[in-house]
Parts: structure tokens; sequence; C-alpha cells
């Protein structure tokens, strides 16, 4: 998760400049998905670790993680784009 922040941020920053956009904004719009890991259980380590000890299968954390992604990037989008520019 951390790695792939690292690797995508300064690309996402690249292509924000080119296109217009804030900088801080692109930031927190690329730290709030890399921690969104509810889909898969490989996404990180504590799901991992759940899925075998509440028998759980892959398919469970595609059903209830996917609506969950869904509302969280809402929310996550709504409050960057209302507050994002507030620590310019």
């Amino acid at each position: 998760m951390d790695a792939a922040a690292a690797i995508m941020l300064p690309i996402a920053l690249e292509l924000s400049v080119n296109a217009g956009h804030s900088v801080e904004q692109t930031a927190l719009t690329v730290m709030a998905a890399a921690s969104s890991s509810f889909i898969s259980p490989y996404g990180y380590q504590t799901n991992l670790m759940v899925l075998s000890a509440g028998n759980y299968r892959p398919a469970d954390y595609l059903r209830v993680g996917l609506p969950f992604v869904v509302l969280v990037m809402v929310i996550e989008l709504t409050m960057i784009s209302q507050f994002g520019n507030a620590y310019a």
C-alpha cells in the first residue's frame, strides 16, 4: 500500500500540474485511494489474518468491501473538493 502510493504520487502530481489542478487535492486523493483496501483479502495484512480466522471467502470481501469503497470514495472526494485547498 505504501509503495503503491510512493510510486503513484509523483506521477499524479505531474499530471495534475499539467492539467492545472490543485497539487494539494491531488496528494490527498492519492493518499485516500492508497488507504482503501477493502475489496481484497490480499490488500492489507490484517485482511489476510481475518480471512482464515473468520472462515471468510475472498468473495465475502468483494460483497461487503465494494459498497464500502464506493461510500468512502464519495465521502473522500466530496471532502477533498470542499476542503482540499484549506492547507495551501
